[in-house]
């Protein structure tokens, strides 16, 4: 077969394969069981949409490729792995394009219903062959029903492995992408508890990021419910009297004079040792006039956020495990304690510098090879956060840690950054009243914020959402791209004028990426501020930053 065939067969089989899926993924189901089966098969689904856009036979916005696009792609594949795609593809279109194979190996049967029709009235209507093509744009539609759970079992696991067939021919790094994917994929269209619970079940086993992923969903929910009951004397409650904190005139066990800190280090003795543990504590302000409801709410959502960060250290994320938090009521604040280095330094801590302290202490260009990594890292890291449905806050250049000694910044390594600064981090609520205690911004925080909370005019300003925390990413991408502080950026007269300073540094700065970094770098950091909280309703927008930050090389 010619190479302009193969694009025209592997686009064909393709387009028909989505088509099966649609109209098994409508299957009526009732039972629990059934769910779970009706699960596995969606994320079939999700699976081989996205392989599909990793292959090129889709863009970013799920639309089909022209021929001539999948035939340029098939041109950089070798033959082989081109002719073995189209024959796992004509494997999965035999399945899922043929009905009467479809009742006799699976035990399925159709049944034609209307969308207004009544569920026990349409069950016993006659149903014709079903015709895939533009069927899903009808107002009666096929809905699948099984009579043999496990036929349908076996449907699903055959799908798997034909789907497990065609990731075998992605490079090993696109696997890695495609599973990240899978859950901003999937993760969107579920917000109920239940749904997620059998989401985490059915995916322990086959795609265990996922259900990790899951599990940071519901701790997310879990957080934000007044339903919520945690244990009467939880691990991740620890004892004020165990932190020594360090202050400029040494240790202490009073925290009283680093209230204006958001961030300090301390010793930590757990409890029954006689040895410190070296910690950098994250406060977090809260209202100590609470009382009733919103101090409930207070306190689960600090309990949520440690057990939270206490699950994303497990993921190999660049978030620093959390060991666990305690009340300094006396501050009317939590404190977060994150685990150090233990070297000693000059008889005090280790602290590690952060990226805005970098970029002001070494002028020189670090390799561009190392700030996309850099980027990139760090932009997985917050889409996986806004999978959990929490909110950073305040992300920013400040609260981005490396693996560096104060004094010696050229030793830094960019490949491996801890993104911290969870003073402000609670769940994503549409309806809620926020519980933090916003203390008097600074200039450095306020150069990271979205332009609809600078320019506000009414007393209350917008609810924040996930599109306000990709504006603070898109802001830290421009400083990694220019390597150049915002606050090098700044001016005076902006104070005056809010408008003037995110004019400037979306059309003048921006920019300047291109001649840099190159044209997508650029993309990435556009997108990142023109995000709305629309775009988190798919993967797209995951493909438009993530994706094309993976595709960068030097």
């Amino acid at each position: 077969m010619d190479p302009a065939s193969l694009a025209l067969s592997i686009l064909t089989s393709y387009r028909l394969c989505t088509e099966g899926y649609k109209v098994i993924t409508s299957m009526r189901h009732a039972s629990t069981s059934a769910l779970r089966i009706q699960c596995k098969c969606e994320i079939e689904e999700a699976r081989f949409l996205l392989w599909g856009k990793s292959w090129g036979l889709v863009d970013d916005l799920s639309v089909f490729r022209s021929t001539p696009n999948v035939h340029l792609k098939l041109v950089k594949e070798p033959v082989a792995i081109s002719h073995l795609v189209a024959k796992i593809l004509s494997e999965i279109e035999n399945i899922l394009g043929n009905a009467t194979g479809l009742k006799k190996k699976y035990g399925l049967s159709d049944l034609l219903r209307t969308e207004s029709a009544n569920e026990e009235d349409a069950s016993e209507e006659p149903a014709p062959e079903p015709n895939y093509t533009g069927s899903m744009n009808l107002k009666k539609r096929i809905s699948w029903s099984t009579r043999d759970k496990s036929s349908f079992e076996e449907l699903v696991a055959d799908l798997r492995e034909l789907n497990n067939g065609l990731y075998s021919l992605v490079p090993i790094k696109s696997q890695s992408l495609l599973t990240e994917a899978l859950n901003a994929e999937i993760l969107p269209a579920k917000d109920r508890p239940r749904d997620l619970e059998i989401l985490k079940e059915v995916s322990e086993q086959a795609d265990p990021q996922l259900s990790d992923a899951v599990e940071l969903k519901l701790l997310g929910l879990k957080a934000n419910s007044c339903e919520t009951t945690w244990n009467a004397n939880p691990s991740v409650k620890l004892p004020k009297a165990g932190f020594r904190f360090q202050t400029p005139d040494g240790l202490s066990e009073h925290s009283d004079n680093l209230a204006s800190s958001s961030m300090s280090y301390a010793f930590f003795t757990p409890k029954g040792t006689d040895t410190g543990v070296p910690v950098l504590i994250e406060w977090k302000p809260y209202d100590p006039r609470a009382t009733g409801s919103r101090a409930f709410v207070i306190a689960l959502r600090a309990e949520g956020l440690c057990r939270l960060l206490e699950k994303f250290s497990s993921t190999s994320l660049s978030v620093p495990s959390c060991l666990g938090f305690f009340d300094d009521v006396d501050g009317g604040r939590f404190g977060f304690a994150f685990p150090l280095p233990q070297t000693p330094l000059y008889g005090g801590l280790l602290q590690p510098a952060n990226l805005n302290d970098l970029i002001s202490g070494q002028p020189a260009l670090p390799p561009l090879e190392d700030r996309f990594k850099l980027a990139s890292t760090l932009a997985r890291t917050l889409f996986a956060f806004h999978c959990s449905e929490w909110l950073h806050k305040d992300f920013s250049s400040h609260n981005i840690l490396l693996g560096t000694l104060p004094g010696n910044n050229s030793s830094a390594d960019l490949t491996q950054p801890f993104v911290v600064g969870f003073t402000y981090s609670r769940p994503e609520d549409h309806e809620g009243v926020s519980s933090e205690i916003r203390q008097t911004q600074s200039l450095k925080h306020l150069l990271y914020q979205h332009p609809s909370l600078l320019h506000h005019s009414t007393p209350i300003a917008p609810r924040y959402c996930k599109a306000f925390d990709l504006w603070s990413l898109g802001c830290v991408l421009l400083e990694i791209g220019l390597w150049r502080r915002l606050k090098d950026l700044w001016k005076p007269k902006y104070a005056e004028n809010p408008t003037a300073w995110t004019d400037r540094l979306r059309n003048v700065w921006v920019g300047e990426l291109r001649g840099r970094c190159g044209g997508q770098y650029e993309h990435v950091v556009t997108r990142c501020l023109s995000a709305s909280e629309q775009d988190f309703e798919s993967s797209a927008l995951f493909w438009e930053i993530i994706g094309k930050l993976e595709e960068l090389r030097v």
